[in-house]
């Protein structure tokens, strides 16, 4: 199998765990997951790169068309994922200044950090003979 496949199916696994990861917590407010912050739409972006990288065992990379669109979806999660970054730094703040305490967790940054994977991973599919 193509090593580009790997890496987008690494980086989809991620991205699932990411959501299951705390986003925010607040004393007053239970912790927050990727769910409840909205951030699945980032990660159902990527379900697209996984099926096509789960699509046979091809041992070369994709269509230069198929490669190009799977990168333009990634990039829209990626531009999705850094908003909830921001958003959930701007909420761990405003609890601090509201309560004394919040902070965000570890979920938006491994989400985005998921996101960037499987963006390489379609950019190593343009090169067909990549092994």
């Amino acid at each position: 199998m193509h090593n580009s496949r790997w890496v987008i199916i690494a980086g989809s696994a991620l991205a699932a765990i990411a959501l299951f990861a705390p986003f925010f917590s607040a004393p007053l407010v239970e912790t927050v997951n990727g769910f409840d912050a909205d951030a699945w739409p980032a990660a159902a972006l990527l379900v697209f790169p996984f099926l096509a990288a789960m699509a046979g065992d091809r041992a070369e990379g994709f269509h230069r068309i198929t490669a190009v669109v799977l990168i333009a979806l990634t990039d829209v999660a990626i531009v999705f994922a850094v908003f909830k970054l921001v958003d959930a730094l701007r909420a761990a703040r405003t609890a601090r200044e509201l309560v004394g305490s919040g902070s965000a967790g570890f979920g938006p940054g491994l989400l985005l950090g998921a996101t960037l994977i499987v963006l390489a991973g379609c950019v190593m599919s343009l090169s067909r003979r990549v092994r």
